[in-house]
């Protein structure tokens, strides 16, 4: 293993086991999401992708123009690799987790039976981002959700590091990501002027944002944009925008010490989704819908609201 990834084990690791400190209520998620993350990383130094010709003139002006580098639609991943990892992730959740093993087990007779076609699975989430298809209606969608958006996300993660360079940051200002066009997932408020950073949802790609901005409406008016806190965790926020009622999670690392892991993040403060979805509010977290009822209650009593 080259040094560069034994890094990215280590830091992982590290953030996790501050987390399970901090909230011992999230040990056992923490626990079997550490072995879908490994996997993950495990497969991302042998990815093989074709070779992008975008030339940096035409990526100066579809930035400049507020387009993102890449159509959807053109985007190509490393099939074989997505696949493997798709059956290792299986085997994982069937082993790890025995409240999603039949569910797993349901999933690859499927497969087996040529009911389910990955490569179509994975088509299917390049280019729409969902594939609801009613002869997938008896399945657990949640799981095969996560199960085919782990699988791309080191092919996808490989392209938007090739072609993150190409992108002038002074001369995007969306809510949407440069590369793919996606939404984000979580931003944070970073360094000592409080920066802030959105992570896609898609990609994994990252860019600078504005501080008082909603990435999905555009609002930029302080009387519709607020967040919300716990006393305990003044680090996390829940940022709303009460024009187009989203919200997204927002982390304040000059609160915190050490090396953020995005997903990790957003996996450890379900229970901020829960309450902003109690408040009408609409995010971008696709494990709510798998995890909501075994996630660990968090204070909410203390909840503060502060515009």
């Amino acid at each position: 293993m080259e040094e560069k990834e034994k890094s990215r084990f280590e830091e992982v690791e590290k953030r996790i086991e501050q987390i399970k400190r901090a909230r011992s209520s999230y040990v056992p998620l923490l626990n079997f999401f550490k072995k879908l993350f490994f996997a993950r990383l495990n497969t991302f130094p042998h990815i093989t992708l074709d070779e992008e010709d975008l030339q940096a003139d035409l990526a100066e002006a579809k930035i400049g123009n507020g387009f993102p580098l890449l159509s959807k639609e053109k985007i190509k991943v490393d099939l074989k690799s997505a696949q493997g990892l798709f059956q290792t992730l299986c085997q994982i959740v069937e082993k790890e987790n025995s409240e999603l093993e039949g569910a797993v087990k349901e999933i690859r007779e499927a497969l087996k039976d040529n009911k389910l076609s990955l490569q179509e699975l994975f088509e299917g989430w390049v280019k729409e981002e969902k594939y609801i298809d009613p002869q997938m209606a008896s399945f657990n969608f949640p799981l095969l959700t996560l199960l085919v958006r782990y699988s791309l996300q080191p092919s996808l993660q490989a392209i938007a590091s090739r072609l993150k360079n190409l992108i002038h940051e002074e001369l995007w200002g969306k809510g949407y990501c440069p590369i793919c066009g996606s939404s984000p997932f979580l931003s944070e408020l970073r360094g000592e002027g409080g920066e802030r950073i959105f992570f896609c949802s898609f990609c994994g790609h990252e860019w600078k944002g504005r501080r008082l901005f909603c990435p999905f409406c555009e609002n930029t008016n302080p009387q519709s944009l607020r967040y919300h806190y716990l006393e305990k965790e003044s680090e996390y926020r829940i940022d709303l925008c009460d024009k187009c009622k989203r919200y997204i999670k927002t982390i304040d690392t000059r609160k915190l010490e050490g090396v953020i892991i995005p997903e990790v993040e957003d996996i450890a403060t379900l229970h901020l989704d829960i309450l902003a979805e109690e408040d009408g509010f609409q995010g971008m977290n696709p494990l709510k819908k798998l995890l909501f009822e075994h996630t660990p209650p968090q204070q909410k009593d203390v909840k503060r609201r502060k515009t």
